[in-house]
């Protein structure tokens, strides 16, 4: 009886932890978009999903590649949106990217891991308080970044969950090409540990590379080439920007030096922890991850970004993987001056997440701007939000479809 006692108080522990990290996670998450919460709208290049759909149908729309690259949980959950009702698309969008949220939330917490759960809750919490201006927050163009995410959190897990683990990588691999390239951390813990479960994740992501590879090559953005030499510079202030993207007018040379630090210190945390923790897979595959993150995001824009003043999306990956790193240091580090030094690093990343924690933008009434088709004559455009305020909109991106005027009952 004592022993059916204590496991139903560690059962009630776990589901009391997990219910107040997902309560905390949420609010936090409101509070870092709030405009999206009160007043949706939609975003960017969400309108070539939503252009796609009316042209070509929701099938088309939801499998085809954009900006080089497979997006499914975008694409899928624009389609659905789009489908359920385009008067309401704004307020589908929110709802259906704080589901993706939560569910990333809940591959954080719930399947059992190597990771304490309360470290765990720390690493749900680290995700929703990723340092830098919230970009990828609140909106459904960006929950692929997401579930670009999910690779990696199976590579935590302790047990097989072989159905899970699968769909998982799936939709993780066509999420992005850094979803897909979460191979390369796959194949680390498959040499260290010879398990068939990471057998199957090489296998799945694999497989997703294949199109993803494919998608870029054959996109605009291949064609416009890489410089090797940017994007190095560029994974150095990554490192540096971490901790010191609060600090202002800081010099290139200054913080390629002191990114060059984060990392020589993180490779030597790690390294040490990895000779002498009982987590040396998962130090391992945090490490290899840090650096694919680093060099996959660094890429697209090498040295024209700011994780607060602008392009702050591409400092989601690289950020939210170091702090990851940083907290299964201090778990399971036997060596003081490394866990002091990860909490350093947290701590600054703090005054940076201070600098950005919170975005807003100028309200815009969908319903008044789908009235249009009642009224003009088409092409109906519709303007989409690109940044905080009304003036910087795009006018002419998202196309109303006379079919779309008529299906809303607006059509003259």
């Amino acid at each position: 009886m004592a022993r059916l006692r204590r496991i139903d108080g560690q059962r009630a522990e776990v589901v009391v932890v997990v219910l107040v990290t997902v309560a905390a996670c949420l609010v936090i998450w409101a509070l870092r978009r709030p405009d999206q919460l009160r007043h949706p709208y939609v975003w960017a290049e969400e309108y070539l999903v939503v252009n796609r759909y009316q042209d070509f149908g929701p099938v088309s729309a939801a499998l085809h590649p954009y900006v080089g690259y497979f997006m499914w949980p975008t694409s899928f959950s624009l389609s659905l949106a789009t489908f359920l009702s385009f008067e309401h698309l704004p307020a589908l969008d929110y709802v259906l990217c704080t589901l993706w949220f939560l569910v990333t939330v809940l591959l954080v917490l719930v399947p059992a891991s190597t990771v304490d759960l309360r470290w765990r809750a720390g690493m749900a919490l680290a995700l929703v308080l990723v340092p830098g201006e919230p970009e990828v927050f609140g909106v459904l163009l960006f929950v692929f970044w997401w579930a670009t995410m999910w690779p990696l959190i199976t590579l935590l897990w302790s047990k097989d969950h072989w159905a899970l683990r699968t769909v998982v990588l799936a939709v993780g691999g066509m999420s992005s090409l850094a979803g897909a390239l979460f191979v390369v951390p796959y194949v680390v813990s498959y040499a260290i540990s010879r398990r068939r479960r990471d057998l199957l994740g090489v296998v799945v992501l694999s497989a997703c590379l294949v199109p993803q590879a494919i998608a870029y090559l054959t996109s605009a953005r291949a064609d416009a080439g890489l410089d090797a030499g940017a994007i190095v510079l560029q994974v150095l202030r990554n490192a540096s920007f971490y901790a010191l993207a609060w600090v202002p007018d800081v010099q290139t040379s200054f913080l390629a030096f002191s990114g060059a630090a984060v990392l020589v210190a993180a490779a030597a945390m790690a390294g040490q922890g990895m000779a002498r923790s009982g987590h040396r897979r998962e130090l391992a595959v945090l490490l290899v991850a840090l650096l694919l993150v680093h060099i996959v995001a660094s890429a697209p824009a090498p040295l024209l970004t700011h994780p607060i003043v602008g392009g702050s999306r591409y400092y989601f990956l690289p950020f939210a993987v170091t702090s990851w790193a940083l907290l299964l240091v201090i778990m399971a580090s036997p060596l003081p001056w490394a866990r002091t030094t990860a909490v350093v690093l947290l701590c600054l990343a703090g005054l940076t997440l201070s600098q950005g924690f919170s975005r807003q933008h100028d309200p815009v009434d969908w319903s008044a701007q789908l009235d249009r088709c009642r009224t003009e004559e088409p092409p109906f455009f519709v303007p989409v939000h690109v940044a905080e305020a009304e003036a910087e909109m795009w006018g002419a991106h998202l196309v109303m479809s006379p079919a779309m005027c008529d299906r809303l009952g607006h059509g003259q």
